[in-house]
């Protein structure tokens, strides 16, 4: 963990959301920096980042800015737990199903 105050600190990515993108038919993945930036890889492996304006939740800003569905956040520590794997698959079922 960065040290508090520096730049790596406010970089640093505490929340991960995960949605349906409707026109492709998957789920995607958005990352959530300390200091409110929302940041989502495109097909073509740039980068697009938006900053979560104070008083907004991350979660509306995703569906608006990069057009997600069914959109579920935990933090970072909790990513790779069997129950974000589970609603990830259940995700996927439905992006294909739609």
């Amino acid at each position: 963990m960065a040290k508090r105050g520096t730049k790596a600190y406010e970089q640093e990515i505490v929340w991960v959301f995960y949605g349906i993108n409707p026109t492709k038919k998957r789920v995607e993945r958005v990352s959530q920096q300390r200091n409110g930036v929302l940041s989502k890889m495109n097909d073509d492996a740039v980068f697009v980042t938006h900053y979560v304006m104070p008083g907004r939740k991350a979660e509306t800003e995703i569906v608006i800015v990069f057009g997600l569905t069914d959109v579920f956040g935990v933090p970072v520590s909790s990513a790779d737990s069997e129950w974000v794997k589970k609603q990830v698959a259940e995700l996927e079922a439905k992006a294909r199903a739609t």
